[in-house]
Order: structure tokens, then C-alpha cells, then sequence
């Protein structure tokens, strides 16, 4: 069963925005293999941990007095956590039905792997089914081989990317063909399925690092341990942009 390898994570902050139809996606993703689910939430004042403790299923609420951070938060959820694998994400992000299996399976098949992402798709509104060709027309899908620092947020957040997107340095991520297996520097900070054994081997995420470069960070830690990470096309993500603080934009 998917519910003895796999626990979700999910990280909440006012989230009453997207938490409704985050859990009716949770039901369409792992339709017939459902899996537990730990809503670590940092100190929300809008009804939140009332609405969980309303859902059915093994759904587990996490709070904190305080708002500690995206990464803090998550290391809530690894550390209750007890299956080998945990995904960790955001309440914005949908997983192709089938998706958190095939990417178990990825990482079972692969003994080196820390973490694993489908393609994240970022768009405005969730689409009624997933169809390979309209997400990918051209067969190219974005993956991160660098690492975010400050220079690359700041060039992106005054558009310099969009104008210099072909530097290395600036840009710390690049456009290729989707396959199977793309080995990565670094996952998207909004979705990722890891080994638990090798969260806690590199010390989980650094609770200093409140939001931003924490999976940045990780990544670096885990790749120098000898890991890989990985995207994979055997499944998509979709992610829509959410104005919530406390959760990754």
C-alpha cells in the first residue's frame, strides 16, 4: 500500500484560500491508495485548524504558536512522519492522478536519490484532466541544474532573467527535452517527494532560512553527501500562484 511508503506534508499559513480545494485534489490523486496527511500550519488565524479537524481520513493537524517559517514547518512534518518517503509541498500544487506512486517507484528504483518532482506546470487555473501533449507542446520542460542565491532573486524579481535567461550565473535554471530521468541541483521549492533517511542524514531544512533558498540550501547538503535529485516526466504538477505569506510564491 501507498499509505505505508508515503506520508504528505503540507504547510499551511491562513491558507483557507486553497485548503478546500487542495484536500478534493488529494482525493483525485491518490484515489484507492490514500495516504496520511500532516497539515504542519504556523500559527494561521483563519479557521484552519477547525476545517482539518472537520476532514475525514487520516489527516493529521501540526501547529505551531508562532510563525516559524516555510522550512521549520516542514521539518514539523518529516519528524512526525514514519513512512520511508514523505512528499512536501504547498496547499497550491495538484499531482497528476497516479502521481506520488510513480514517483515512489522512481525513487525505489534509484537506491542514491534524496528527492523526486513531476514537471511543475505553473498555471492560472486548475485544468479538468492532464494532457501530456497541451503541458509540454513542445516537448521541453524548465528544471533547476543551479542554485537560487540572492543575485538570481533579485534578477528575477527585476526581470533581467527574462532579458539574460541564456547566463548560467544568473539564471539557475534551464529548458530541456522531458524524459524519464533529469538529474537536478535543486527541486522545486513548492513540491518534492524525498527519502526521510536522507532529510535526517543532512540535518533537515535550516529553520534560519524563514522563506526562500531553504530547498536551495538542502539540496546543496544532500548533493554533497553523494545524492541525486531528480524531475521526471512519468508524472505532472501544477502549481498556481497564490498571494499567501507564509507559503512559497
Amino acid at each position: 500500500m501507498l499509505a505505508d511508503q508515503l506520508t504528505i506534508v503540507v504547510v499551511t499559513y491562513n491558507s483557507m484560500e486553497a485548503l478546500p480545494s487542495f484536500f478534493q485534489r488529494m482525493k483525485d490523486a491518490t484515489a484507492r491508495d490514500p495516504c496520511k496527511i500532516l497539515v504542519s500550519d504556523n500559527a494561521s488565524e483563519d479557521g484552519v485548524e477547525d476545517f482539518v479537524g472537520r476532514q475525514s481520513g487520516e489527516i493529521s493537524f501540526l501547529g505551531s504558536r508562532t510563525n516559524e517559517g516555510y522550512g521549520a514547518a516542514l521539518n514539523r512534518g518529516i519528524v512526525a512522519a514514519t513512512t520511508p518517503f514523505v512528499a512536501l509541498m504547498n496547499p497550491d500544487v495538484a499531482i497528476q492522478p497516479g502521481g506520488y506512486r510513480e514517483l515512489v517507484r522512481f525513487m525505489a528504483e534509484r537506491p542514491r536519490a534524496a528527492g523526486a518532482s513531476g514537471v511543475v506546470v505553473h498555471v492560472r487555473e486548475y485544468p479538468s484532466s492532464f494532457v501530456r501533449d497541451r503541458l509540454f507542446p513542445r516537448g521541453q520542460v524548465p528544471v533547476h541544474f543551479g542554485h537560487e542565491n540572492v543575485l538570481t532573486r533579485v534578477s528575477f524579481y527585476s526581470g533581467l532573467q527574462t532579458k539574460f535567461s541564456h547566463r548560467p550565473w544568473l539564471v539557475p535554471w534551464s529548458t530541456v527535452p522531458a524524459r524519464d530521468e533529469i538529474s537536478v541541483g535543486a527541486l522545486n521549492g513548492c513540491f518534492g517527494v524525498f527519502r526521510r533517511d536522507a532529510l535526517f542524514e543532512v540535518g533537515l531544512f535550516d529553520p534560519r532560512l524563514f522563506l526562500y533558498f531553504e530547498e536551495s540550501d538542502l539540496s546543496l547538503r544532500l548533493r554533497t553527501r553523494g545524492y541525486e535529485l531528480y524531475v521526471t516526466a512519468r508524472t505532472s504538477v501544477y502549481r498556481i500562484r497564490l498571494k499567501m505569506a507564509g507559503i512559497r510564491p
